[in-house]
């Protein structure tokens, strides 16, 4: 008998099989670049948020902190008569309360028009406008 050598033969694989698979990996990885640059810029910025909102939180912590601290400080009989004497104007028994009125100032005058800054604003103004005042007579002086 003749010794036969069995081989197992595997089919070549075609370069256009080759190219084909190269492609599509190509394909794939730039559809997968596409999806994820957005996705990690809305990650990145969605970090960068969470920083800033953690700051605030911080602040809105101290800041109710405060005014805690303010509104037990209000409940001391102390702080309350300072606010009804200071606010509503109470006093003690045999006290006598005084308040002082400043006097009315005079309303001020008016400021002359000045000519230069009229003629600018009807030079601004759109030419119809000019013409219904005139037509109109609201452009006449007022008599006094």
């Amino acid at each position: 008998m003749s010794e036969q050598k069995t081989t197992a033969r595997r089919p070549k694989r075609s370069w256009r099989n080759r190219w084909l698979w190269l492609a599509g990996v190509a394909i794939l990885a730039a559809g997968a670049t596409v999806y994820a640059v957005p996705v990690l810029d809305r990650l990145e910025e969605q970090s960068t948020n969470i920083a800033e909102y953690a700051e605030e939180l911080d602040e809105l912590v101290a800041q109710n902190t405060e005014l805690e601290e303010r509104l037990d400080a209000l409940h001391t009989p102390v702080e309350i008569e300072r606010l009804a004497r200071e606010r509503l104007g109470y006093v003690r028994e045999g006290e006598t309360a005084f308040v002082v009125v400043s006097p009315r100032l005079p309303d001020p005058t008016p400021p002359a028009e000045d000519p230069v800054e009229m003629a600018e604003m009807i030079e601004d103004e759109p030419w119809y406008s000019r013409w219904w005042r005139y037509l109109s007579g609201s452009d006449l002086p007022a008599d006094s």
